[in-house]
């Protein structure tokens, strides 16, 4: 990897970063408002990281990976999206008076996994970061536990993303069986040589993930929901704007 690559995903590394020094932070007691700060500081960061290297693109990162002009575009609408929800869940913690340090771990950790999900190529890294994505927000679903319906709520997510990844990883492996790799370029490519039928048939194996996406689950907190709902709706844009 050069240092240009490097360069596109620091970003991505402040993001991923962000969260282990959370985790410091809050092992050594720390008031929600510092914490509250270090967290606009690392999405200032990585905003300003994002924009830094725009003129270095398109970049290929084999074989996971490619940052291009899309790609950027959609990351900073992920990263401003997260500014907002931050500040809107400092003032919201203070209402209800529960405990939220942990809560920015998760967030950080979702919108790495989005954000990761923008760049992807490969369905590989396309799957991990979905499940980044998945599992962090089962956590922020089910966060404020002494809430009605909370964790009843972050269990209907739980088993509503687990068999949609169910009927996910069944469509990627039809796909392998078919074209022998999990590129998704040199799919795409692959496919377009197969019987219609057979192309609509692993279509819609891949694409019956996605009605999990954007529905509200009661007692689950209101920042979670709108990060939850945007983030989807974000991804699965770029997703097939780019394909």
């Amino acid at each position: 990897m050069n240092t240009e690559q490097l360069y596109a995903l620091s970003s991505y590394v402040l993001l991923a970063l962000a969260s282990i020094v959370l985790m410091i932070v809050i092992a050594f007691r720390m008031s929600h408002r510092v914490i509250q700060w270090l967290s606009f500081g690392f999405c200032v960061l990585a905003i300003a990281a994002a924009l830094y290297y725009r003129n270095l693109l398109p970049l290929r990162i084999d074989p996971l990976f490619v940052v291009d002009n899309l790609s950027l575009a959609f990351t900073l609408l992920i990263l401003f999206a997260v500014l907002i929800v931050g500040m809107l869940s400092y003032v919201y913690f203070d209402l209800k008076e529960e405990n939220p340090k942990e809560y920015y771990i998760l967030l950080f950790l979702a919108t790495l996994g989005s954000a990761a999900l923008a760049i992807s190529k490969h369905f590989v890294s396309f799957f991990l970061s979905l499940e980044l994505l998945s599992v962090s927000l089962y956590g922020m679903i089910a966060y404020l536990r002494n809430r009605n319906y909370a964790i009843e709520s972050g269990i209907k997510y739980l088993v509503m993303a687990s068999v949609a990844s169910a009927f996910l990883l069944f469509g990627l492996a039809l796909l392998y069986m078919e074209s022998g790799t999990m590129d998704i370029e040199k799919l795409i490519s692959s496919l377009g040589t197969a019987g219609s039928h057979d192309l609509l048939f692993y279509v819609a194996c891949i694409s019956s993930f996605s009605h999990v996406g954007g529905r509200y689950l009661p007692g689950s907190t209101a920042t979670s929901c709108c990060f939850y709902c945007y983030s989807f709706k974000r991804w699965v844009i770029c997703f097939f704007t780019s394909v």
